[in-house]
């Protein structure tokens, strides 16, 4: 949810389209589910696209380093937070860290894409009633 509503609030803030913010909404997702949401709920699926392939690699790159900082050691966390913010790409990275956390990451993943799709239309649905277009 915080990945929802951080990125369309920030584009509606910015005073960005409708087309953009709704592209972005689903970006926390794979690649895949991201595109389709998007192209469901009347986004650009290849602005979508981009949007998610650069979530997924500043994830990769920065998550060792950020729960490391924040003090986050066991691998099951590790992998969960990476697959969950990150992805494919970071599934990928947490697998190079170890087996448990890319395990973790891949099941992170998959929930993430499944509360995506859930997610998205209906606070989609909640900001249309109660924000005003900008």
């Amino acid at each position: 949810m915080t990945a929802i509503l951080s990125s369309v609030l920030l584009a509606r803030g910015l005073g960005g389209g409708r087309e953009l913010w709704l592209s972005m909404a689903p970006k926390s997702a794979s690649a895949a589910i991201s595109m389709a949401i998007s192209g469901r709920i009347g986004g650009i699926p290849a602005l979508t696209a981009v949007l998610t392939i650069s979530t997924g690699i500043t994830g990769a790159c920065l998550a060792g380093y950020v729960l490391r900082f924040v003090g986050v050691k066991e691998w099951h966390a590790r992998g969960f937070a990476m697959g969950l913010s990150s992805h494919g790409i970071a599934t990928a990275r947490a697998f190079q860290e170890s087996e448990v956390a890319g395990t973790f990451a891949g099941l992170a993943m998959a929930l993430n894409g499944i509360a995506t799709a859930a997610l998205v239309p209906l606070i989609l649905e909640l900001l249309d009633r109660g924000l005003p277009a900008k």
